[in-house]
């Protein structure tokens, strides 16, 4: 091993960290591949046997989207020309038209989509979501959806479920039909955890909406200022239905019975509120 050098670390250890990277990510868009396989057409006379075109794909939106770049970068001559003297054979594969990239785009987000959301239907904790409204620098309101989970295998993962245009009024009525909408989409209602968020008023608002009518056994967490309150939804656990990992998969929020107006939930007054299903 290579003596420590700066900060105890060995020489070389932020290029062996970049390799690792580097290599992880070849072999992430492999595997992809591998479980996506497409039919292309070739695009000149060249065989382009030194490029799998599949992982070429997955590799090229990965560059695309971590750089945030414009689709009409393959329309760039120099860019071209670059690819072309590390690899000739990039112009039998690499599309020469935004409009490809743009395909290209949405069938490796639907595609890594379904791939998180197999992850998260057979995690072995709950659902947690993390959520927060902003707004972008074009002025448009945001609404950022992120959920936390631990994997099959121990990991803890967290995913952008969604960042959704808040073009209605920002109250937590609203608010909370769009996160009722991004739970059903990927399909982990009977698994939904934690809520977390700031104080802002509407959030409050939001934990009702989301509460009334919705689920049938509900743990409330209230942070006041000083001291954290936690009380039952007054629903007996008899209530609670048994639900198999195929039921978990179809269960509806909008499916389950409301709490009564008396329900702790619909007293709360507190600044922040957490929300778990039980």
């Amino acid at each position: 091993m290579d003596p420590p050098d700066g900060h105890g670390l060995p020489k070389g250890a932020p290029r062996t960290a970049k390799v690792t990277t580097i290599r992880t990510i070849i072999e992430q868009a492999r595997v992809a591949a591998e479980e996506n396989p497409r039919k292309r057409r070739r695009l000149d006379d060249q065989s382009g046997d030194s490029i799998e075109p599949d992982q070429l794909e997955a590799l090229y939106m990965r560059f695309i989207t971590a750089c945030s770049l414009p689709f009409r970068l393959v329309e760039c001559p120099e860019f071209r020309a670059l690819l072309a003297y590390i690899n000739n054979d990039i112009e039998t594969w690499l599309p020469d038209t935004h409009d490809t990239v743009k395909t290209w785009i949405m069938r490796q987000y639907e595609c890594q989509k379904e791939r998180v959301k197999q992850r998260i239907q057979s995690a072995k904790s709950r659902i947690h979501i993390s959520c927060d409204l902003w707004t972008s620098p074009n002025s448009l309101a945001i609404l950022g959806v992120v959920a936390h989970y631990v994997t099959e295998d121990g990991q803890l993962e967290h995913h952008v479920l969604a960042l959704k245009d808040i073009d209605s009024e920002h109250d937590g009525s609203h608010l909370a039909v769009v996160i009722l909408k991004v739970v059903d989409e990927w399909g982990f209602a009977s698994k939904l955890g934690y809520f977390v968020m700031d104080n802002a008023g509407n959030n409050d608002t939001m934990m009702r909406s989301l509460s009334l009518g919705q689920h049938n056994s509900l743990f409330l967490l209230t942070g006041g200022p000083n001291i954290p309150q936690a009380s039952y939804a007054d629903m007996t656990s008899n209530t609670i239905p048994k639900c198999t990992d195929s039921a978990a998969k179809t269960i509806s929020l909008t499916s389950l019975p409301k709490p009564s107006s008396s329900s702790p939930i619909m007293r709360s007054s507190n600044s922040t509120i957490l929300v778990c299903i039980m």
